[in-house]
């Protein structure tokens, strides 16, 4: 048996930021592998894909290694906490299908979970008992993967378009709002 390590790794500075800042979530779509380009764990390319943007006030991701049927899996895993129960929200849709869930970390690097069999999705809404309690939904997002998560450094140049922040009219005039404003056409 070879060993696939090709090199070494010398002690690291300490200047990265634990957490994560926001979560991109979008249905998962059976690929072919050919369509989701990387270079070992960089994507590079994925076919073009809307995403949904939820900002989060606490997050983790995690992997950890398994070996399953004589196989080895990724065990990838998500949990994120958003804020103000309220009745526009339909959490449910999530968890009756697959989805793919990309992290952005606080130190801006992108991880996009379950790109080939897609994520399951458990969630638990809080009120908390007093003032000062937690008001929210708790996420936890798991999957098992041949690979590690991917890692890219932008949504757009791989693929991915959040949705409601970019408009491309028939001219080919693109318009990129970024202070939550709203434009209207007459």
């Amino acid at each position: 048996m070879s060993c696939d390590i090709t090199k070494n790794r010398v002690r690291q500075c300490v200047d990265r930021l634990g957490g994560l800042d926001m979560i991109y979530i979008f249905p998962y779509t059976k690929h072919a592998k050919s369509l989701i380009v990387r270079n070992e764990l960089v994507l590079t390319s994925y076919p073009t894909t809307y995403i949904y943007s939820f900002e989060i006030v606490g997050g983790e991701y995690s992997e950890s290694s398994s070996v399953e049927d004589g196989g080895d899996l990724v065990e990838q895993s998500l949990s994120a906490r958003m804020t103000n129960l309220n009745e526009d929200n339909e959490w449910q849709k999530l968890v009756k299908k697959d989805h793919c869930v990309i992290a952005k970390d606080r130190n801006g690097k992108f991880r996009l979970m379950g790109a080939y069999s897609g994520v399951e999705t458990e969630y638990k809404a809080t009120t908390g008992g007093g003032h000062a309690d937690f008001n929210g939904w708790d996420f936890n997002f798991k999957t098992k993967e041949e690979t590690q998560a991917l890692y890219f450094d932008d949504l757009n140049s791989v693929g991915f378009q959040i949705v409601g922040s970019n408009f491309i009219f028939q001219d080919g005039n693109n318009f990129v709002f970024q202070d939550g404003n709203n434009l209207i056409f007459q």
